[in-house]
C-alpha cells in the first residue's frame, strides 16, 4: 500500500486528477479510517477543487479524533491547501505544543508549500529546530 500512496502523490502532484483520483479511492477503500491517508486524500480533494470532499474529510478526521488520537499535523494538510492559512497554522501550532513526530516532515512535504512564503512558516521551523535545514532559494 505504501507503494500506491506514493503512486498516488505523485499524481496528486503531476496534476492528472482522474489517474490520481482512481488511485486514491483504492487506497482510501483498504485504508479505512487511517488519519494520515484520510489527511493526504483531502489535501489531494482540495487541490482538485472538491473543496466540500475536502471539508467532509476534516470532520471524518474530528469524528475519529472523538475515539482515538489524530494529529493536528493532518488537519493542517487540508486546511494548507483550502488556502485556509490561519487555520493551517492553527493545527501546526497546536501539534508544536502536542510535540507531534509528523512536524518531522514539515520542510519537505509539498503540500506545505503554500506556506513556506509566510513568516509563520518560518518562524514554526525555528521552534522546531528544522530552520538551519531548509534550503534557501
Amino acid at each position: 500500500m505504501a507503494a500506491k500512496s506514493a503512486l498516488a502523490l505523485v499524481y496528486s502532484r503531476a496534476r492528472p486528477f482522474d489517474q490520481a483520483s482512481a488511485i486514491w479511492r483504492e487506497i482510501m477503500c483498504v485504508v479505512g479510517d487511517d488519519p494520515e491517508a484520510i489527511a493526504f486524500f483531502g489535501n489531494f480533494c482540495a487541490s482538485a477543487g472538491q473543496k466540500e470532499k475536502a471539508v467532509e474529510l476534516i470532520d471524518k478526521l474530528e469524528y475519529i479524533s472523538k475515539s482515538r488520537y489524530v494529529s493536528p499535523f493532518n488537519f493542517a494538510l487540508i486546511y494548507t491547501e483550502l488556502q485556509e492559512h490561519d487555520q493551517a497554522f492553527r493545527w501546526l501550532d497546536k501539534a508544536y505544543e502536542e510535540r507531534s513526530d509528523l512536524l518531522s516532515w514539515l520542510k519537505v512535504v509539498p503540500a506545505f508549500d503554500r506556506l513556506r512564503s509566510d513568516p509563520r512558516f518560518q518562524e514554526l521551523l525555528e521552534r522546531i529546530g528544522l530552520a538551519q535545514f531548509v534550503p534557501t532559494p
